[in-house]
């Protein structure tokens, strides 16, 4: 960092590392959720013609979401503490990243226009969100996830604070059933999202 001349816009306390063995670990896990996802979706079984038929219809919507999220990149970013900076061991391959400091909040996901807002210290992600249309109607209002500059991620609810800097997305809502595949793809879409800042439309 010594070696590093920040402009008067860089947000130094908010530094980003990208590491590639990171990005390939976090691959590997997405790829054990969605094996495991793949093989609930076959172990399901049916007692009526009709459950039968559903069960064809989930199956087939399980396959093309496994093929989408198998394509997903994880970025491989490692979440830094600004208190600690001096402690981190580099890696070859690691890209660090200053962000600049911004009076944007990105709303995404799902909701009805994503777009960027204003920041304005006093405003809730609901009022974000309600600045960009509302949510969706496929939206999950209990899955909001929040991102700091630095990476750091929250699961929060539409009354937390925002921050300066912040990044709002909203994930969709699943509706498959059993229970048992709507959670595995939930799950997964999470993940994707912590990995990649980007929520998958199913």
């Amino acid at each position: 960092l010594k070696q590093i001349k920040p402009n008067a816009l860089s947000e130094v306390i908010a530094i980003q590392l990208f590491r590639p063995s990171v990005a390939q670990r976090q691959k590997e896990m997405l790829n054990t959720l969605l094996n495991k996802l793949e093989e609930s979706t076959l172990n399901v079984n049916s007692s009526t013609q009709e459950e039968s038929e559903l069960r064809t219809k989930d199956a087939a919507l399980v396959e093309k979401f496994v093929q989408k999220a198998r394509s997903v990149q994880p970025k491989g970013q490692v979440v830094l503490d600004p208190k600690h900076l001096d402690n981190v061991i580099l890696q070859q391959g690691d890209v660090l990243v200053i962000p600049e400091q911004t009076s944007v909040v990105m709303v995404n996901g799902q909701v009805t226009f994503p777009n960027g807002v204003e920041y304005k210290p006093d405003m809730r992600v609901k009022d974000y969100i309600a600045q960009v249309g509302g949510f969706s109607q496929k939206s999950n209002k209990s899955k909001i996830i929040v991102f700091h500059q630095n990476g750091e991620a929250l699961l929060v609810g539409e009354r937390y604070k925002v921050q300066q800097g912040d990044e709002i997305l909203v994930l969709p809502k699943v509706t498959a059933k059993p229970v048992e595949i709507a959670r595995g793809i939930t799950e997964v879409l999470y993940k994707i999202a912590l990995a990649t800042k980007y929520a998958i439309d199913l």
